[in-house]
């Protein structure tokens, strides 16, 4: 009973064709999966915590709908200020922070990374550097 509600060992009664329970439940389901590289702060900001945190990316799961399908939409990107990436781990959970069980089902993401190096900007030479391009 305390999956709907209740609490276990509690008996209810209908009262006027409904009964009452002392807990509120949600039979929604998952509403969003987030996606986090865990190992990485990105200094993004989750929407539940209103804090910083590792988040990537954030796909409302529409109610009803077969499968989950995102588009990207927009250009999405940020900085990662971390000299060095021994690896990535990525976490997938739902709203609460909990981890999502795909019970087996096959899924798949792609990650694409955009690779910048720093031009050092000298006002002296960057006249030299439009003319003449960037050479290290």
């Amino acid at each position: 009973m305390s999956i709907i509600g209740g609490i276990i060992g509690q008996t209810y009664f209908n009262q006027g064709n409904k009964i009452t329970l002392p807990y509120q439940c949600n039979f929604n389901g998952v509403n969003n999966i987030n996606i986090f590289m865990s190992n990485i702060n990105t200094k993004n900001i989750e929407s539940y915590t209103k804090t910083n945190s590792s988040i990537i990316q954030s796909i409302q799961v529409f109610p009803y709908a077969p499968q989950i399908i995102f588009n990207k939409t927009n250009d999405y990107s940020f900085t990662i200020n971390q000299k060095i990436i021994d690896y990535i781990q990525i976490d997938i959970k739902d709203d609460l922070g909990r981890f999502i069980n795909f019970n087996n089902t096959s899924w798949n993401l792609t990650l694409c990374f955009t690779l910048l190096k720093e031009i050092p900007r000298n006002v002296s030479n960057f006249h030299s550097i439009i003319q003449n391009g960037y050479n290290n």
